[in-house]
Protein backbone atom coordinates (compact mmCIF):
# COMPACT_ATOMS: atom_id res chain seq x y z
CA UNK A 1 0.00 0.00 0.00
CA UNK A 2 1.40 3.64 -0.92
CA UNK A 3 1.17 6.58 1.41
CA UNK A 4 -1.46 7.94 -0.36
CA UNK A 5 -3.64 4.93 -0.58
CA UNK A 6 -3.23 4.89 3.15
CA UNK A 7 -3.98 8.36 3.97
CA UNK A 8 -7.18 8.24 1.59
CA UNK A 9 -8.14 4.70 3.63
CA UNK A 10 -8.04 6.42 6.79
CA UNK A 11 -9.65 9.78 6.04
CA UNK A 12 -13.10 7.51 5.07
CA UNK A 13 -13.05 6.70 8.36
CA UNK A 14 -13.40 10.82 9.62
CA UNK A 15 -16.78 11.21 10.47
CA UNK A 16 -18.78 7.95 8.66
CA UNK A 17 -18.45 5.86 12.24
CA UNK A 18 -18.26 8.28 15.26
CA UNK A 19 -19.68 6.46 18.06
CA UNK A 20 -19.86 8.06 21.57
CA UNK A 21 -18.20 6.69 24.13
CA UNK A 22 -15.08 5.34 24.69
CA UNK A 23 -15.30 1.82 24.46
CA UNK A 24 -14.04 1.08 21.21
CA UNK A 25 -11.12 2.85 21.91
CA UNK A 26 -10.19 0.70 25.28
CA UNK A 27 -10.85 -2.24 23.02
CA UNK A 28 -8.29 -1.18 20.53
CA UNK A 29 -5.64 -0.20 22.73
CA UNK A 30 -5.82 -3.40 24.46
CA UNK A 31 -4.82 -4.89 22.05
CA UNK A 32 -1.96 -2.98 21.80
CA UNK A 33 -1.12 -4.46 24.87
CA UNK A 34 -2.48 -1.06 26.98
CA UNK A 35 0.57 1.33 25.81
CA UNK A 36 -0.88 4.36 26.87
CA UNK A 37 -0.42 2.79 30.93
CA UNK A 38 3.09 3.13 30.16
CA UNK A 39 3.04 6.83 29.71
CA UNK A 40 2.72 10.03 31.43
CA UNK A 41 1.11 12.90 29.45
CA UNK A 42 -0.12 16.52 29.24
CA UNK A 43 -3.64 16.99 27.77
CA UNK A 44 -3.87 20.17 26.26
CA UNK A 45 -7.41 21.46 25.19
CA UNK A 46 -8.92 24.92 23.82
CA UNK A 47 -10.09 27.06 21.29
CA UNK A 48 -6.50 28.77 21.00
CA UNK A 49 -3.29 28.16 21.31
CA UNK A 50 -3.08 24.43 21.66
CA UNK A 51 -0.35 24.25 19.29
CA UNK A 52 2.20 27.06 20.31
CA UNK A 53 1.63 25.51 24.23
CA UNK A 54 2.24 21.75 23.15
CA UNK A 55 5.65 23.30 21.58
CA UNK A 56 6.49 25.23 25.03
CA UNK A 57 5.91 21.80 26.93
CA UNK A 58 8.03 20.06 24.62
CA UNK A 59 11.00 22.51 24.32
CA UNK A 60 11.03 22.81 28.61
CA UNK A 61 10.54 19.46 28.83
CA UNK A 62 13.34 18.32 26.63
CA UNK A 63 15.87 20.55 27.62
CA UNK A 64 15.41 19.01 30.84
CA UNK A 65 16.22 15.81 29.76
CA UNK A 66 12.82 13.97 29.11
CA UNK A 67 12.16 11.91 26.18
CA UNK A 68 9.05 13.81 24.56
CA UNK A 69 6.15 12.62 22.60
CA UNK A 70 3.57 14.86 21.26
CA UNK A 71 0.29 14.17 19.42
CA UNK A 72 -1.27 17.25 17.72
CA UNK A 73 -4.76 17.88 16.05
CA UNK A 74 -5.18 19.09 13.39
CA UNK A 75 -1.85 19.29 10.82
CA UNK A 76 -0.70 21.60 8.83
CA UNK A 77 0.59 19.52 5.40
CA UNK A 78 1.15 16.70 6.06
CA UNK A 79 -0.39 13.82 8.56
CA UNK A 80 3.16 12.74 9.58
CA UNK A 81 3.13 16.15 11.60
CA UNK A 82 0.87 14.98 14.18
CA UNK A 83 3.29 12.70 15.35
CA UNK A 84 6.85 14.17 17.14
CA UNK A 85 9.23 12.37 19.36
CA UNK A 86 11.62 14.12 21.06
CA UNK A 87 11.11 17.18 18.45
CA UNK A 88 11.36 15.26 15.38
CA UNK A 89 8.12 14.31 13.27
CA UNK A 90 8.38 10.46 12.39
CA UNK A 91 8.67 9.15 9.34
CA UNK A 92 5.50 7.86 6.72
CA UNK A 93 7.37 4.05 6.59
CA UNK A 94 6.79 4.29 10.34
CA UNK A 95 3.09 4.99 10.33
CA UNK A 96 2.41 2.49 8.08
CA UNK A 97 4.30 -0.32 9.49
CA UNK A 98 2.43 -0.07 12.57
CA UNK A 99 -1.07 0.75 10.74
CA UNK A 100 -0.59 -2.34 9.10
CA UNK A 101 0.39 -4.76 12.17
CA UNK A 102 -3.18 -3.32 13.88
CA UNK A 103 -5.51 -2.45 10.90
CA UNK A 104 -7.34 -6.04 11.16
CA UNK A 105 -8.17 -4.66 14.81
CA UNK A 106 -8.75 -1.23 13.50
CA UNK A 107 -11.13 -3.04 10.75
CA UNK A 108 -13.12 -5.38 13.09
CA UNK A 109 -13.48 -2.94 15.85
CA UNK A 110 -14.93 0.31 12.90
CA UNK A 111 -12.41 2.53 14.33
CA UNK A 112 -13.16 6.31 13.50
CA UNK A 113 -10.35 8.34 12.07
CA UNK A 114 -9.38 10.00 15.72
CA UNK A 115 -9.34 6.48 17.28
CA UNK A 116 -6.95 5.43 14.97
CA UNK A 117 -4.81 8.88 15.43
CA UNK A 118 -4.68 8.59 19.28
CA UNK A 119 -3.98 4.79 19.20
CA UNK A 120 -1.23 5.07 17.08
CA UNK A 121 0.48 8.08 18.99
CA UNK A 122 0.11 6.34 21.72
CA UNK A 123 2.03 3.10 20.45
CA UNK A 124 4.47 4.94 18.87
CA UNK A 125 5.88 6.74 21.96
CA UNK A 126 6.11 3.88 23.91
CA UNK A 127 7.60 1.49 21.02
CA UNK A 128 10.42 4.07 20.15
CA UNK A 129 11.18 5.31 23.81
CA UNK A 130 11.96 1.32 24.76
CA UNK A 131 13.49 0.79 21.15
CA UNK A 132 16.76 -0.20 21.72
CA UNK A 133 17.49 2.57 19.04
CA UNK A 134 16.91 5.51 22.06
CA UNK A 135 19.48 5.71 24.78
CA UNK A 136 16.83 4.45 27.35
CA UNK A 137 16.34 1.21 25.19
CA UNK A 138 19.75 0.71 24.42
CA UNK A 139 20.68 0.86 28.57
CA UNK A 140 17.79 -1.33 29.19
CA UNK A 141 19.00 -3.83 26.22
CA UNK A 142 21.82 -4.44 27.80
CA UNK A 143 21.07 -4.47 31.47
CA UNK A 144 19.13 -7.20 30.25
CA UNK A 145 21.65 -9.02 28.58
CA UNK A 146 24.04 -9.44 31.60
CA UNK A 147 20.63 -10.13 33.91
CA UNK A 148 20.16 -13.15 32.10
CA UNK A 149 23.62 -13.80 31.54
CA UNK A 150 23.67 -14.29 35.44
CA UNK A 151 20.27 -15.90 36.13
CA UNK A 152 21.01 -18.38 33.44
CA UNK A 153 24.40 -19.25 34.56
CA UNK A 154 23.12 -19.85 38.19
CA UNK A 155 20.06 -21.87 37.03
CA UNK A 156 22.64 -24.08 34.99
CA UNK A 157 25.25 -23.96 37.79
CA UNK A 158 23.78 -24.44 41.17
CA UNK A 159 26.81 -23.57 43.69
CA UNK A 160 25.63 -25.26 46.52
CA UNK A 161 24.44 -28.73 44.28
CA UNK A 162 28.09 -28.27 42.93
CA UNK A 163 29.54 -28.23 46.20
CA UNK A 164 27.21 -30.97 47.63
CA UNK A 165 28.59 -33.53 44.51
CA UNK A 166 32.02 -32.80 45.27
CA UNK A 167 31.54 -33.75 48.86
CA UNK A 168 29.60 -37.32 48.00
CA UNK A 169 32.50 -38.09 45.68
CA UNK A 170 35.38 -37.22 48.25
CA UNK A 171 36.73 -34.13 45.69
CA UNK A 172 37.82 -31.60 47.02
CA UNK A 173 39.52 -28.38 46.03
CA UNK A 174 43.06 -27.74 47.14
CA UNK A 175 42.98 -25.18 49.95
CA UNK A 176 39.10 -24.78 50.49
CA UNK A 177 37.27 -26.27 52.97
CA UNK A 178 34.51 -28.35 52.16
CA UNK A 179 30.83 -27.52 52.53
CA UNK A 180 29.56 -23.67 52.90
CA UNK A 181 33.64 -22.06 51.34
CA UNK A 182 33.38 -24.80 48.84
CA UNK A 183 29.71 -23.27 47.64
CA UNK A 184 31.04 -19.75 48.37
CA UNK A 185 34.44 -20.25 46.24
CA UNK A 186 32.36 -21.56 43.57
CA UNK A 187 29.61 -18.78 43.11
CA UNK A 188 32.64 -16.22 43.51
CA UNK A 189 34.56 -18.16 40.65
CA UNK A 190 31.25 -17.92 38.83
CA UNK A 191 30.17 -14.26 39.61
CA UNK A 192 33.79 -13.55 38.05
CA UNK A 193 33.39 -15.46 34.92
CA UNK A 194 29.84 -14.25 34.01
CA UNK A 195 31.01 -11.10 34.47
CA UNK A 196 33.33 -11.27 31.97
CA UNK A 197 30.86 -13.54 29.55
CA UNK A 198 28.39 -10.62 30.07
CA UNK A 199 30.40 -7.79 29.05
CA UNK A 200 31.19 -9.89 26.15
CA UNK A 201 27.73 -10.38 24.71
CA UNK A 202 27.02 -6.88 25.79
CA UNK A 203 29.66 -5.75 23.48
CA UNK A 204 28.65 -8.42 21.05
CA UNK A 205 25.31 -7.25 21.54
CA UNK A 206 25.52 -3.64 20.84
CA UNK A 207 28.48 -2.61 18.98
CA UNK A 208 26.39 -3.55 15.91
CA UNK A 209 23.86 -1.49 16.91
CA UNK A 210 26.15 1.86 17.43
CA UNK A 211 27.49 0.86 14.16
CA UNK A 212 24.04 1.00 12.60
CA UNK A 213 23.31 4.50 14.20
CA UNK A 214 26.79 6.08 13.60
CA UNK A 215 26.63 4.84 9.57
CA UNK A 216 23.01 5.97 9.29
CA UNK A 217 22.12 2.59 7.08
CA UNK A 218 18.77 2.51 5.79
CA UNK A 219 16.42 0.89 8.15
CA UNK A 220 15.96 -2.26 6.25
CA UNK A 221 19.05 -2.82 6.62
CA UNK A 222 19.79 -4.61 10.17
CA UNK A 223 22.97 -5.59 11.87
CA UNK A 224 22.77 -8.14 14.67
CA UNK A 225 24.69 -9.59 17.04
CA UNK A 226 23.64 -12.93 16.79
CA UNK A 227 23.75 -12.68 12.39
CA UNK A 228 27.15 -11.38 13.49
CA UNK A 229 27.81 -14.86 15.51
CA UNK A 230 26.79 -16.88 13.02
CA UNK A 231 28.64 -15.21 10.16
CA UNK A 232 32.20 -15.79 12.17
CA UNK A 233 30.99 -19.52 13.25
CA UNK A 234 30.25 -20.39 9.69
CA UNK A 235 33.12 -18.59 8.54
CA UNK A 236 35.36 -20.44 10.76
CA UNK A 237 34.06 -24.17 10.08
CA UNK A 238 34.20 -22.99 6.59
CA UNK A 239 37.62 -22.44 6.78
CA UNK A 240 38.46 -25.66 9.07
CA UNK A 241 37.00 -27.59 6.59
CA UNK A 242 38.81 -26.65 3.43
CA UNK A 243 42.03 -26.78 5.60
CA UNK A 244 40.84 -29.92 6.33
CA UNK A 245 40.26 -30.81 2.27
CA UNK A 246 43.94 -29.45 1.88
CA UNK A 247 45.60 -31.74 4.34
CA UNK A 248 43.54 -34.97 3.32
CA UNK A 249 45.09 -34.17 -0.67
CA UNK A 250 48.13 -33.30 0.31
CA UNK A 251 48.53 -36.63 2.11
CA UNK A 252 47.49 -38.66 -0.79
CA UNK A 253 49.63 -37.43 -3.36
CA UNK A 254 52.29 -38.18 -0.92
CA UNK A 255 51.57 -41.36 -0.10
CA UNK A 256 50.75 -41.94 -4.36
CA UNK A 257 54.02 -40.73 -4.85
CA UNK A 258 55.99 -42.68 -2.17
CA UNK A 259 53.92 -45.99 -3.66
Amino acid sequence: MKYDDFLTQIYLRHSSNVKLGLDRMYQILENMNNPEQHLQGIHIAGTNGKGSTSAMSEAILLAHGHTTGMNTSPHLIDYTERFRINGEIITSDELMTLYHKYQPCFDQTEASFFEITTALAFKLFVDKYINYDTVTGFILYLVLILFFAYFYTFMQLNPEELSSNLGKNGGYIPGIKPGKQTSGYIKTVLSRLTIIGGVFLMLIAGLPIIFSNLSKLPSNIIIGGTGLLIVVGVALETYNQIESQLISLDFNKRSYRWI
